[in-house]
């Protein structure tokens, strides 16, 4: 989804939805995407055994590759290593 698709859909500028929508979440469309995005990756993550491959899938990248791209920006981690500890913080004895 961008904000063009928006703007189309309801016949408006993007600099209008742009606005209205800052106005209202003191982010930009864009950044709250963004951000709607990774917390539906870490999600999927911590609550499902889902493959990166089909979470990347779910959350509209076109692969696990530009996924953990993404991810990595925004976190300073990659995918592997986030599951690993939320994998640890789940069960801290490792059992």
């Amino acid at each position: 989804m961008q904000v063009r698709d928006i703007a189309e859909k309801f016949n408006m500028s993007e600099r209008h939805i742009n606005r209205i929508f800052k106005a209202h979440t003191e982010e930009c469309p864009k950044e709250y995407i963004n951000h709607e995005k990774l917390r539906k990756i870490e999600e999927y993550i911590v609550s499902t055994k889902l493959s990166l491959s089909e979470i990347s899938g779910l959350c509209g990248f076109c692969d696990e590759y530009a996924m953990n791209k993404f991810f990595k920006r925004y976190n300073l981690i990659n995918l592997s290593d986030f599951r690993k500890l939320s994998s640890k913080r789940k069960n801290p004895t490792g059992y």
